[in-house]
């Protein structure tokens, strides 16, 4: 089977604010097309579309230009990914796309331009963006369950080599349980992993059944054998089980008991 492709439009994307500009974001007067408002959060066209056949959104997480997940409180965290899964059933539903994706980035490394935390919604027209994705990327070594069946998972066969952490839950009513793990552990990588709260990563929403899975990924400066050659690094197994022990000792400290 051929390999997806996205068209990229260089020209537009040379457009595109920086980090070392004033943030759009940040001011509203700048922003594409307002969609949706839900409190701080606002859902918004994406101004510089750079990819052909997609319709690309946003969703501005707050009007705090430092914040980011590790840092939102619980109650808001729990509401930014109701409103994105929220959005991302809309289009979803629309059933205008052969896909949709939605996905965040944050960080140097993580192919963000912008500072301010967002998430991105986007509609493919004529690519299935779920076309090569195994159901082995999901599963691996656990390092916990929680209620409602929902597992945590590090990854023994990721997408894209390193470490991949996935939340797995069976139904979409379980989001808050998403929701809250998903922080912990960022807050694991932010502050137990990189020791750094600019700390690279990216996260991705998978619809899977009648629920979802989130793999968070870490970042860091891609491997020339994954660019070159196609081949993924992977950890070892003895790195994979300290990982495992470090997560379980962190989540034993921060869990709350309705987890």
């Amino acid at each position: 089977m051929t390999r997806a492709k996205l068209t990229f439009n260089s020209s537009i994307a040379k457009k595109k604010p920086t980090n070392q500009d004033r943030c759009p974001f940040c001011y509203q007067e700048e922003l594409g097309k307002v969609l949706d408002r839900q409190d701080q959060m606002i859902w918004v066209e994406n101004k510089y579309p750079v990819l052909e056949q997609a319709y690309q959104t946003l969703i501005i997480e707050s009007d705090w230009h430092d914040g980011d997940i590790p840092i939102y409180s619980r109650d808001y965290n729990r509401q930014l990914f109701s409103y994105a899964v929220e959005k991302f059933e809309y289009l979803e539903q629309s059933e205008k796309f052969k896909s949709v994706l939605c996905y965040k980035n944050f960080g140097p490394l993580s192919g963000g331009s912008l500072r301010h935390p967002h998430f991105q919604i986007v509609g493919l027209e004529t690519v299935d963006g779920y076309a090569f994705i195994q159901e082995s990327a999901f599963e691996g070594l656990e390092v916990q369950s929680f209620r409602q069946g929902a597992r945590l998972v590090l990854s023994l066969d990721p997408i894209a080599g390193g470490l991949e952490f996935n939340i797995i839950i069976s139904k979409r009513s379980h989001l808050e349980i998403l929701a809250d793990v998903s922080q912990l552990v960022l807050r694991f990588i932010t502050y137990v992993y990189f020791k750094d709260k600019e700390a690279s990563y990216n996260l991705f929403l998978y619809p899977i059944k009648e629920g979802f899975v989130c793999k968070i990924m870490p970042r860091y400066v891609v491997s020339p054998y994954l660019l070159g050659y196609g081949i993924r690094q992977v950890p070892s197994q003895k790195r994979l089980s300290q990982l495992k022990s470090q997560l379980e000792s962190y989540l034993k400290d921060s869990l709350s008991d309705d987890i």
